[in-house]
């Protein structure tokens, strides 16, 4: 780790009172947990680099409730080149995202093996993502982009998911497509599609 990132690590350790990074989320309320993982992320210290484990890893933290989208200024288009969260390449095991907002979010290549339980996924980018272990319960995936994410058939995020419309699928398949192809699913059109 370099030095800038241990330095802001340890003052970031040190105000919260704690030894442990995931022991300083425990107790806050979401939108305390929302700053601090954003502050996180703006340190680079929970994504992955190439080659080496991020400085701080999100197994088993509690971000149940958080909301990780951002606000468009102004009158601008929502979530028109707006930045999105970055959780690339995030180690999420056993994380708990339950009804989390995580609308945007980039968990591209990102281990989720997590509770998604009302999870908000809409335009998530879930490339290459791992879903092994992830229960996925009534989270919307709306527009998520699932292509290469592994772990799940599409038949399982089909059953799992409250919502796939407009998603693409781990095979690079829109969901309807994916519906038509394999002849029904939840709804034999995918909604909206009428």
């Amino acid at each position: 780790m370099n030095g800038l990132k241990r330095l802001v690590l340890s003052r970031w350790l040190y105000v919260k009172g704690e030894d442990e990074p995931l022991a300083a989320l425990e107790g806050l309320d979401p939108a305390r947990k929302r700053l601090a993982v954003l502050f996180l992320m703006e340190a680079s210290l929970i994504q992955n680099a190439p080659g080496e484990e991020p400085v701080i890893g999100l197994v088993g933290a509690d971000l149940s409730g958080v909301d990780l989208t951002h606000s468009a200024p102004g009158d601008a288009q929502p979530y028109a080149s707006v930045p999105v969260a970055d959780l690339s390449s995030a180690d999420l095991t056993y994380a708990d995202l339950t009804y989390a907002d995580l609308t945007y979010t980039d968990l591209s290549g990102a281990n989720l093996g997590v509770v998604m339980h009302g999870t908000s996924l809409v335009g998530a980018d879930l490339r290459g993502a791992d879903l092994s272990g992830a229960v996925i319960h009534d989270a919307n995936l709306s527009g998520a982009n699932l292509s290469g994410a592994k772990g799940k058939t599409a038949e399982q995020l089909d059953g799992q998911a409250g919502s796939l419309e407009g998603a693409i699928m781990p095979d690079g398949r829109k969901y309807g497509d994916w519906l038509k192809g394999k002849g029904g699913g939840k709804g034999a059109e995918e909604p909206g599609s009428k």
